[in-house]
């Protein structure tokens, strides 16, 4: 059984002063891209040393938009050898290894087939 749990994303603004608040939003399940990610963070860091202007903030959060996904091949292969590798770091051997490598193919295909929110 498959579960996908909800995730949340927390922004807290003026944490020291008197008029502080925090907002929550809800994120719809979708695969995590580590290189928007990266992008997302490297632009939250700017906005808070003031690096950068609310305008180019929002053409920066467009082009993170662009950033291409993956080929399914390659996010495919990588699931199996993601979880091949996790068998070798926690002492399993090669038999083990090349299950773990198919398990990971087969929820990768799984994911696939997950439609995105």
């Amino acid at each position: 059984m498959l579960m996908f749990y909800p995730t949340e994303f927390l922004q807290v603004q003026n944490e020291s002063r008197e008029d502080a608040c925090s907002v929550g939003r809800y994120v719809p399940l979708s695969a995590t891209h580590l290189g928007k990610l990266a992008a997302l963070n490297q632009l939250t860091r700017d906005i808070c040393n003031h690096k950068c202007s609310v305008a180019e903030a929002s053409e920066r959060v467009k082009q993170c938009k662009k950033i291409p996904v993956y080929a399914n091949a390659v996010q495919l292969l990588a699931c199996g050898i993601g979880c091949a590798a996790f068998t070798f770091m926690f002492g399993g051997h090669l038999p083990e290894a090349l299950y773990a490598f198919f398990v990971g193919l087969i929820e990768q295909l799984a994911l696939f087939c997950v439609p995105e929110a």
